[in-house]
């Protein structure tokens, strides 16, 4: 797998370089017609998680266009598995999409974190990713509260960790970025898991977080398809009909055989080529 960590000066240099060239253009990205503003390596990779966590829940903080939450559903709806609460502090209109609930208001509102609360529970895989307001004291006070909600082996992303010319936008200003350097030095529980940088290109830099402990059992990294739960009965009832005409072909094959090495089969075939021979030599 290739390794962020690892790329020479030189290296670093030339996707940095690419970054920045990139960067002005990435609300140009769609998923099913809806602008989704990420970076495709970043969505890509959240394909990956989605598939090997199946995460029950997935809160995302920042709507904007809706593209990203009807991504994140789309590849739900894929594996069969999972459902994205999407929230802004402004109303839009957003796309319909099965899946995806959208809300309305500030995610640090008490009224808001009590509605989360209750619908953690009982939920054994949650995700959150944060994509609102960028300033660094929201996002720490954010990362402070959502935190409890992540399942553990599971994800808390904070997005756009790039601005303040951690490789764009160097006027933004202190971010998520500085955010997250301050909520890993206060809590031991999360720490960042680079290898979500693997297309070394990311909008995330620092910001794909792993909760410490074990996800529960769930598919590997080397299974493949979309394990839809009607589909995978359909597969294995099928598989179990083709095992069973393998079986029954096999018993026939062996009867075949059996019957081919007889005493029976060979007097029966001598008849048949004495009459044959009689035949010939008296026609009528």
């Amino acid at each position: 797998m290739a390794d962020i960590t690892k790329l020479t000066d030189g290296e670093r240099a030339i996707v940095d370089e690419y970054h920045r060239l990139y960067y002005p253009f990435f609300r140009d990205t769609t998923w099913l017609g809806v602008i989704a503003r990420k970076c495709p390596f970043d969505l890509f990779v959240y394909q990956e998680l989605i598939f090997e966590l199946r995460p029950d829940l997935i809160i995302e903080c920042g709507t904007a266009d809706g593209g990203s939450a009807v991504f994140l559903a789309s590849i739900c709806e894929l594996v069969g598995h999972g459902e994205v609460v999407t929230i802004d502090v402004r109303a839009r209109d957003s796309p319909k999409c099965p899946r995806v609930s959208y809300w309305q208001g500030d995610t640090l509102s008490p009224d808001v974190l009590t509605r989360f609360e209750s619908l953690v529970q009982e939920r054994e895989s949650v995700m959150v990713i944060l994509d609102d307001d960028h300033t660094r004291d929201h996002v720490l006070e954010e990362l402070r509260t959502y935190q409890r909600f992540v399942t553990p082996g599971n994800y808390l992303v904070v997005e756009d960790t790039n601005i303040n010319n951690h490789t764009v936008f160097p006027e933004f200003g202190p971010g998520p970025m500085e955010a997250v350097g301050t909520f890993l030095r206060e809590t031991s529980e999360f720490s960042v898991d680079r290898s979500r940088e693997k297309f070394f290109l990311s909008f995330n830099p620092n910001g794909f977080l792993r909760k410490k402990g074990t996800n529960r059992c769930l598919p590997t990294r080397t299974e493949s398809g979309f394990p839809n739960p009607e589909r995978a009965e359909k597969l294995a009832s099928q598989g179990q009909q083709i095992k069973s005409l393998e079986a029954q072909l096999q018993h026939e094959r062996a009867t075949l055989h059996s019957v081919l090495n007889s005493k029976g089969w060979r007097w029966l075939n001598r008849v048949r080529d004495a009459r044959a021979w009689a035949q010939r030599l008296v026609p009528w």
